[in-house]
């Protein structure tokens, strides 16, 4: 199996991948790397609990066809062969067989033939059908509640324990700050879930933090 992954600028630098949010551009690079060589992830359920990343992320990628989704868990990378190019001798086959034949080749983009179509059709309509019900919810709230929505919760929380709250700005900024911002997440998740304590600005507690530790 081969041990380099790249990305390809037409597909990450595009207005469509910028447009998502940045836990579903994370989610693709993690994606990415851990594919095997025909683009095939075995367990991104598993993946995106130990990066603590939420369902949303996973549905936006669905919703913008960076991603194919199949009954049995696995997924397929749409553009695998537009981000890679593997050596023969490198090169060793996926084990999803069946997965691999409900796709097709369209100049290096995985597209579902007829018999792969219905799957995709049950994830799509599965997929729209909670996020109408997302939308419903959020537009029921006042104008005054929806702002504070919006602030406290802009994103789904995150940390082992799913406490941490920041939003696409913010980190945006703590990975500009320090490449292991995720490692003070999960510290601090931690910290509240052990101790009870919390705090009124999640971000302003982990720019302390990782200043407090670069000092020492």
């Amino acid at each position: 199996m081969a041990e380099r992954r790249m990305f390809s600028k037409s597909v990450i630098l595009s207005d469509l991948f910028f447009n998502m949010s940045v836990y579903a551009q994370y989610l693709y690079f993690i994606f990415g790397i851990y594919a095997d060589d025909d683009g095939f992830v075995g367990s991104p359920k598993t993946i995106m609990r130990q990066c603590a990343i939420k369902n949303s992320a996973f549905e936006e990628l669905i919703q913008n066809n960076y991603i194919i989704p199949f009954n049995s868990g696995v997924i397929a990378i749409k553009h695998w062969k537009v981000n890679n190019y593997i050596q023969k001798d490198r090169y060793k086959t996926t084990i999803y067989t069946n997965e691999l034949e409900s796709l097709e080749d369209d100049k290096n983009i995985y597209v579902l033939t007829e018999k792969g179509q219905c799957i995709q059709n049950v994830y799509t309509l599965d997929t729209q059908d909670r996020l109408g019900k997302d939308r419903l919810g959020k537009e029921s709230l006042s104008p005054l509640s929806q702002n504070a929505h919006t602030r406290t919760h802009a994103r789904d929380g995150l940390g082992e324990y799913e406490n941490v709250y920041l939003t696409d700005s913010e980190i945006e900024e703590l990975r500009k700050i320090s490449p292991m911002w995720m490692d003070y997440v999960f510290q601090l998740s931690a910290y509240m879930k052990s101790t009870g304590k919390t705090y009124e600005n999640h971000y302003a507690t982990l720019v302390r933090w990782i200043e407090r530790d670069e000092k020492q």
